[in-house]
């Protein structure tokens, strides 16, 4: 969790040249950092634990990250296409 916040701050600075902080805002700050933190950090969960030898479990708890900020039918065309590392998928590659 702190890597990806230590990864979006900087970016957000560069980026849009929004500072501030969740306790004493702008509220613009707290919602872009929220927004950008979330995926960034289901990324590196299942970057370190595919590195940790349990990329199954941890692809697992991404898509129920992503699956609170993502549409249905998005959900649903992921898990098509990358059933193959979620348990209990049918889909066999």
């Amino acid at each position: 969790g702190s890597t990806s916040v230590a990864l979006v701050r900087p970016a957000l600075k560069r980026t849009i040249g929004l500072e501030g902080s969740m306790r004493e805002g702008p509220w613009s700050y707290r919602i872009t950092s929220l927004v950008a933190v979330s995926p960034i950090y289901a990324t590196l969960l299942v970057s370190f634990g595919t590195v940790a030898g349990r990329h199954r479990y941890f692809a697992y708890m991404a898509n129920k990250i992503f699956g609170r900020f993502l549409p249905n039918f998005v959900m649903k065309r992921i898990s098509e296409t990358a059933g193959w590392c979620f348990p209990g998928s049918r889909i066999v590659k």
